[in-house]
């Protein structure tokens, strides 16, 4: 179980590296969205600092820079308890559930197209060490 879980935690630290190393490139697309977007709803060439503005507030909203720090923060706890002895199975079930909270925030903040797979890999992870987590002591 805990070789289970050690597996896990190696998954959803792989799915958020994948995500950091994507995010620069869907930073860039969601910029030429919103240019595109303007462009559409004003029916013309929208001025630079519009666009970069928009896209400045659009990039705010989607910062997940908080929760990749807490997932990694608690997959490390993760790893201290499954090397300690006793009785851990109702804080890393605790943790398991807020490494789920943190992936599902993160999809709902980052939904470019170039993120799904590493947001649903992240997702996957974290609920399989939720459901692990609970079978044990």
């Amino acid at each position: 179980l805990a070789r289970d879980l050690r597996k896990n935690l190696s998954a959803l630290s792989l799915a958020v590296r994948r995500l950091r190393a994507l995010l620069p490139a869907a930073r860039r697309e969601a910029v030429e969205r919103v240019r595109a977007r303007l462009g559409e709803v004003l029916g013309k060439a929208v001025p630079e600092g519009d666009v970069l503005r928009q896209a400045a507030l659009d990039a705010e909203r989607a910062d997940v820079s908080e929760e990749f720090a807490r997932i990694e923060a608690h997959v490390a706890q993760a790893h201290r308890l499954l090397r300690g002895e006793g009785a851990v199975g109702r804080r890393l079930e605790f943790l398991a559930q807020e490494m789920n909270r943190e992936a599902n925030t993160i999809s709902s903040k980052c939904g470019a197209p170039a993120l799904l797979g590493a947001i649903l890999a992240a997702r996957e992870a974290a609920d399989r060490l939720r459901e692990q987590a609970a079978n044990v002591e």
